[in-house]
C-alpha cells in the first residue's frame, strides 16, 4: 500500500470520519462514490443525499496516488464490522466500481485497495476463525 504522508492524512481522515456518519447502504454508496470520483458519472444513486457534499469534496481533493487506497482501507479497518461477509461485500463494492470505471489509474488504485483489505483485514480474520473453529 502506498503510504500517505502525515500532512495528507488529516484531510483523508476527515473524509473517512464523514463517510462513517452516512446512513446509506454502505455497499451502494461505496460503488457510486468511487465511480463519481473517477469522473465517469455525474449522477448520484446514493440512498442518502448526505454523501453528495462528501463525494464532491473527495472528487476535488482525493487523488488516485495512494489517497483512495488510504481512504478505502482506513474506512474498512475502523468502520466495517469484522466478519467474512462484511469484508467480502466491501471488497465487492470496490470491484463493482472497477467494472464501471474506464480510467485505468482508478482501476489500479481500487484493485490495490481491495487487495489490501483482503491481505490486512480478511485474511487475519479468517485465520483467527480457523483457530477458533478448526480446519475443514
Amino acid at each position: 500500500m502506498p503510504y500517505v504522508k502525515q500532512e495528507r492524512r488529516k484531510l483523508l481522515d476527515e473524509c473517512v470520519n464523514n463517510a462513517s456518519k452516512i446512513k446509506a447502504r454502505m455497499m451502494l454508496w461505496v460503488d457510486d462514490l468511487l465511480v463519481y470520483m473517477s469522473g465517469k458519472s455525474e449522477v448520484f444513486v446514493f440512498m442518502d443525499n448526505s454523501i453528495i457534499p462528501l463525494a464532491k469534496y473527495m472528487r476535488k481533493n482525493v487523488k488516485p496516488n495512494g489517497d483512495i487506497n488510504y481512504f478505502l482501507f482506513k474506512f474498512a479497518k475502523y468502520h466495517i464490522k469484522p466478519s467474512y461477509n462484511n469484508y467480502k461485500n466491501y471488497m465487492g463494492a470496490i470491484y463493482e466500481a472497477i467494472e464501471r470505471t474506464i480510467d485505468r489509474k482508478y482501476k489500479n488504485e481500487y484493485r490495490e485497495a481491495a487487495e489490501w483489505v483482503r491481505i490486512k483485514l480478511l485474511t487475519p480474520y479468517e485465520e483467527n476463525k480457523l483457530i477458533e473453529n478448526g480446519d475443514l
